[in-house]
């Protein structure tokens, strides 16, 4: 049910790959939570599909504030509703996903706090997200792995008495490692399930627009509406 290719992942993957040269591989998101009935808006990076699936996923430090946005609208077996926004600036493209998203933290972090459970329904597909965390996390920047390592969580308050000088500016992969290992064990994965896509595109004239649906069935419908 998870494994059957949506007709907008086809669009989005041609898309990525078209312009992954100027993006430098690199594709930010705009990705919108809810606190306290305000929206809650911030970039994030997109860090590809789950194998063989139309789950996407992204990462977050276990200790920055979305992560208590995410609890907090958590449904049981359903997720966190999120909207994950796509703007491709070469292309003129636009895909606004509306998804149910869950946090997958490293197991030393999820015996203690897990704050978004996986549904059995995401539990049953065969995909390895431990596996798949990881390996995001080993292909990172050495600097942004570095970030994760600091004991500072992000968004605190500054303290004089912490001198980040003691912590590394880099981490390479190394599993033996000190900094490796506690940067990954903040290191959250984002995992994004889909229930239906805005796709518009502002390029071709006159312009596209297609709105797509997860049904029942777990199938997708496409309809085309006005731009």
């Amino acid at each position: 049910m998870f494994k059957t290719t949506a007709p907008w992942k086809t669009l989005l993957e041609k898309l990525l790959d078209d312009n992954k040269a100027i993006s430098k591989d690199i594709f930010n998101v705009a990705v919108g939570t809810i606190e306290n009935n305000r929206p809650k808006v911030r970039i994030m990076v997109h860090r590809g599909f789950a194998s063989e699936s139309n789950i996407l996923l992204s990462t977050t430090d276990i200790r920055m504030q979305k992560v208590k946005q995410f609890e907090a609208n958590y449904v049981k077996d359903q997720g966190t509703p999120l909207e994950y926004v796509f703007w491709i600036e070469p292309a003129m493209r636009q895909l606004r996903i509306q998804a149910n998203a869950f946090l997958l933290p490293s197991p030393q972090v999820k015996d203690k706090y897990n704050p978004t459970p996986l549904p059995d329904s995401l539990l049953q597909t065969g995909i390895d997200f431990e596996s798949e965390r990881v390996k995001i996390w080993d292909e990172m920047s050495d600097p942004l792995r570095a970030a994760f390592a600091k004991p500072v969580a992000p968004g605190s308050d500054r303290n004089s008495r912490i001198d980040i000088k003691e912590y590394p500016k880099k981490v390479q992969v190394d599993k033996q490692d000190k900094w490796y290992n506690e940067g990954l064990e903040r290191f959250t994965l984002v995992i994004i399930d889909p229930i239906e896509v805005d796709y518009c595109d502002l390029k071709s004239q006159p312009n596209e627009r297609k709105i797509f649906r997860k049904e029942a069935d777990f199938s997708w419908s496409e309809k085309d509406v006005e731009p």
